[in-house]
């Protein structure tokens, strides 16, 4: 299994737009992109037991998983150097960081709604794996 790997909902719109922002500023192309929907990010949900949450994004990160606001914090600190400050939020407690997570999540249809996700470029479809 690769290092970084981000697990996210394939048919998010909010979620697709999020790994071509990350794609985009991970220059060294280390972070691979995972749909959770596929046999290996259900794997993954199976072992972190969360019953196929595919508002949750996780992201596995040197052998150890990380869901919702931990996986994103982690992911933009491992993109680039002058990201590293962003692991400075892991301060705030959980229940507040992932409630501000949890409310976007619930709410990013309505947020998003009417748009289509774009068909991933050649560089991102080889950082997705299956």
């Amino acid at each position: 299994m690769h290092k970084y790997i981000l697990f996210f909902d394939d048919a998010c719109i909010l979620c697709n737009k999020s790994i071509r922002f990350i794609h985009s500023l991970d220059k060294h192309k280390q972070i691979f992109f995972c749909p959770l929907q596929s046999d290996l990010g259900i794997e993954i949900q199976q072992k972190k037991q969360l019953k196929q949450l595919v508002s949750t994004v996780i992201y596995f990160r040197k052998s150890k998983l990380h869901v919702q606001s931990s996986a994103i914090f982690y992911c933009l600190s491992d993109i680039h150097w002058a990201l590293k400050p962003v692991l400075l939020l892991l301060f705030i407690p959980p229940f507040i960081r992932n409630g501000i997570y949890n409310f976007i999540a619930k709410n990013r249809k309505k947020i998003f709604k009417n748009q289509l996700c774009e068909i991933p470029s050649e560089s991102l479809r080889k950082q997705i794996v299956d």
